[in-house]
């Protein structure tokens, strides 16, 4: 199995008879940087990972640019297209192993659909974004911790945007004391944030509520959206969590939060999504059961004996 993922300096590849296993990756969750469990090594460039490989999992997203693989820490970039290419000519005459990715664009698939690759989108399923959301807001509270000098509870915070990851942080900010204004643009949404504890705004109401915001968090993928940043005062902090690509000397942009704040849990997290996708072995004969039955089907050619007075047993 090949996983490449953006929180590793290289690619690695796992060489044990439990290899197809793809919860094996959940092992990487115990090491330090740098190391990897027993059965597992660095290859030194695609061929030697993709060699014998039964799955490939890729990172989330799968790409930032839509034509390098999202690999920060790799020494080398390495092209969508060089890896399908890799994975094609590693496997010329047999069908390629099953491949992982997150976020996966409809450009990225093309780049693997043309070399006969199909990509199974992980982070598609309902159960890993629920969860991711929830990692990626916990990070943001940690980020937010570590850059204000307020106490969440004396904070005011905003919140662009009330999807999943906008859900949880207002819970998160609710919970610990923090006056929480959520904006977003659906009536559903609007009596979802007020039911929650915060006060539900539009972006209509910026120009009255920024400037008294110490805290805003961006959940909303437009960049549009950052025109009403100029609003805030100097001293408040943005937290950006939808890469819009906006940058301010006040502004973080937090991406790929759970691999940073929560390897272990986003690393499991994405190991079980993909055992779920995954077809089910076929199982392996029990020779006990074998035996068992082999007794039942010899004691049946017999003629079958009934409690008296007739009837089945």
């Amino acid at each position: 199995m090949l996983y490449a993922a953006s929180a590793f300096t290289g690619l690695c590849s796992f060489r044990e008879r439990s290899g197809k296993d793809a919860r094996l990756a959940a092992l990487w969750a115990n090491t330090t940087a740098g190391e990897l469990p027993p059965g597992c090594f660095y290859a030194s460039d695609l061929h030697e990972a993709l060699s014998g490989c039964d799955l490939v999992i890729l990172p989330i997203p799968l790409s930032r640019d839509h034509e390098r693989l999202n690999a920060p820490f790799h020494k080398e970039q390495i092209t969508l297209i060089s890896l399908a290419r890799a994975i094609r000519s590693a496997f010329p005459g047999d069908t390629p192993p099953p491949v992982f990715a997150g976020a996966v664009k409809e450009s990225d698939a093309k780049v693997f659909a043309a070399e006969g690759i199909g990509l199974t989108d992980y982070s598609a399923d309902p159960l890993f974004a629920l969860e991711n959301a929830a990692y990626s807001a916990e990070g943001a509270l940690a980020i937010a911790i570590e850059n204000t000098a307020k106490a969440l509870k004396d904070c005011r915070a905003a919140i662009f945007g009330y999807g999943k990851t906008g859900r949880r942080l207002c819970a998160l900010l609710t919970a610990a004391g923090a006056k929480v204004m959520v904006f977003q643009r659906k009536e559903s949404d609007e009596r979802d944030a007020r039911l929650a504890g915060a006060e539900a705004c539009g972006y209509r109401d910026t120009p009255s509520v920024l400037p008294t915001v110490d805290l805003l968090f961006n959940t909303v993928p437009d960049p549009s959206i950052a025109s009403h940043f100029p609003l805030l005062p100097r001293s408040s902090l943005v937290i950006e969590l939808a890469g819009i690509g906006v940058k301010d000397d006040n502004l973080i942009t937090a991406l790929s939060i759970p691999s940073k704040y929560s390897p272990e849990s986003a690393g499991r997290l994405i190991c079980r999504t993909v055992s779920s996708m995954l077809p089910a072995p076929p199982a392996s004969p029990d020779p006990a059961l074998s035996a068992d039955r082999s007794s039942a089907l010899s004691a049946g050619s017999s003629s079958p004996s009934f409690p008296k007075g007739g009837g089945t047993p």
